[in-house]
């Protein structure tokens, strides 16, 4: 059983370390009415052009990315610009391009250079606390393996395996609910293209749950060990105490 947890838990970190690389964890349908691209998100880079900012690279690091709207977002200057939704967009590529875009693009810009910098930040401690869980899962599974497993370890170990599950899962919802909130908050500023969940991210969900196998044998184990305590035990614990149970007393019969 310790062998199959641990192969569960090496499986996680496997399946969150891999995610964690590809850019897929939101995704971005093209709209070619006002000449956007499909793009997609991974917690470490970017990938698809949608400025010619961007130069012809398929893929920029997040710190690229933000380091370019936050630095034309500093740098630009106020022009007019339409004020319709239309009218926004066209004020905010003019402005990722080095264009001058009205006041509202501007506040825009910042609302995004924000986001960016914490998106950046998040993206990290998210793919750590993923590659946290799994290696403190593993942690739980393997330390059994090692030497004598005393009755008093196992609690300690299956506590391992369960926080582990927990930081993969926190780190997830994390993800999950930042990421609509400041999608929302972009939209109320301008036209931000509508975005799904991609499945880079269900399947760090999978290796999450691959943390929760762990977590479950080892309950399963420390049940069993209780089932399997021999019949003298509880009595000779009653002795030790001083109690009298009734098997120990004369027939009366």
């Amino acid at each position: 059983m310790n062998y199959i947890a641990l192969a569960f838990a090496f499986l996680g970190l496997a399946i969150v370390a891999v995610a964690g690389i590809l850019p897929y964890w939101i995704t971005f349908p093209a709209d070619y009415s006002i000449g956007w691209i499909a793009r997609q998100w991974g917690l470490l880079k970017v990938s698809g052009k949608y400025t010619n900012l961007i130069l012809t690279g398929a893929d920029i690091t997040w710190i690229q990315m933000r380091d370019t709207i936050c630095g034309q977002s500093a740098a630009f200057t106020t022009m007019s610009a339409g004020s319709s939704s239309l009218g926004m967009v066209n004020a905010v590529g003019n402005a990722i391009m080095g264009v001058n875009c009205t006041p509202s693009c501007k506040s825009h810009l910042t609302e995004r250079c924000l986001r960016y910098y914490q998106m950046t930040f998040l993206n990290l401690g998210v793919w750590g606390m993923l590659i946290i869980g799994a290696l403190t899962s593993i942690t739980g599974t393997v330390m059994p393996l090692i030497g004598k497993e005393r009755k008093k370890d196992r609690t300690t170990w299956l506590l391992l395996d369960v926080a582990g599950f927990f930081v993969a899962t926190a780190a997830l919802l994390a993800f999950y609910f930042y990421y609509n909130t400041a999608f929302n908050n972009l939209r109320t500023t301008s036209y931000f293209q509508m975005n799904n969940t991609g499945w880079c991210f269900w399947f760090a969900c999978v290796g999450a749950f691959c943390l929760l196998i762990p977590c479950i044998l080892q309950g399963m184990k420390i049940a069993s060990a209780e089932d399997k305590k021999p019949a003298g035990e509880e009595g000779a614990q009653l002795l030790t105490s001083g109690a009298s149970p009734d098997f120990m007393m004369p027939s009366t019969f």
